[in-house]
């Protein structure tokens, strides 16, 4: 709790020399090491603690160590599995989660509804139910145009959509007789990073 984590390697190494097949020391020195930044040894223990009982922290502590690397699938994986302990372990986990899944399925996490304007141009409404806000947002449209063949259109979103708010945007594409003579998909974004204070 005070973050002196080597003192709490060196105990926890301690209690492990008194009884080697109980999982919580494990799982306390691999976390440990996981907040220094140990990762080798950190992967070791949450690994060995996992084999003797599975936790949520050991889960999410490999995910940590998994994204440092830049494995993000496995990460994904690690986070998922993590995310269904309860309390602030699945919450960190899910966060975490959203946090990588975001930009290569922003659809999953943001939600779209199409219309037309009164001269029958594509308005578009993108909501953010997410306790994140959201930037970099782009649309992809898709429509035929007269000669049969299949257009498509790229669309920035300007700014950030904050946590829990909704985005009208005229698109100016049209004029179109019906929302079912187009599709419109959120191709990419990405979650908003907090400026750092000084």
């Amino acid at each position: 709790m005070d973050e002196r984590y080597r003192d709490a390697s060196r105990d926890y190494s301690s209690a492990i020399s008194r009884q080697a097949d109980f999982f919580y020391y494990y799982l306390q020195r691999g976390l440990a090491s996981e907040k220094a930044r140990s990762d080798s040894s950190a992967k070791r223990d949450l690994e060995r603690g996992i084999e003797l009982l599975p936790t949520g922290p050991a889960y999410l502590g490999l995910g940590n160590i998994a994204k440092r690397s830049g494995r993000l699938d496995e990460a994904k994986k690690l986070y998922a599995t993590a995310s269904q302990a309860p309390g602030g372990t699945g919450q960190a986990a899910q966060a975490e989660l959203m946090r990588i899944d975001f930009p290569d399925n922003p659809e999953k996490y943001l939600g779209k509804r199409v219309g037309l304007d009164d001269r029958g141009r594509v308005l578009v409404q993108i909501d953010n139910p997410t306790s994140v806000p959201a930037t970099d947002i782009e649309l992809v449209v898709r429509y035929r145009d007269g000669n049969g063949g299949v257009r498509q259109v790229s669309r920035s979103i300007d700014g950030t959509l904050a946590a829990g708010r909704s985005s009208r945007v005229a698109l100016g594409l049209g004029p179109f007789s019906s929302t079912d003579e187009f599709r419109v998909d959120i191709s990419s974004a990405r979650i908003a990073e907090a400026s750092k204070r000084r």
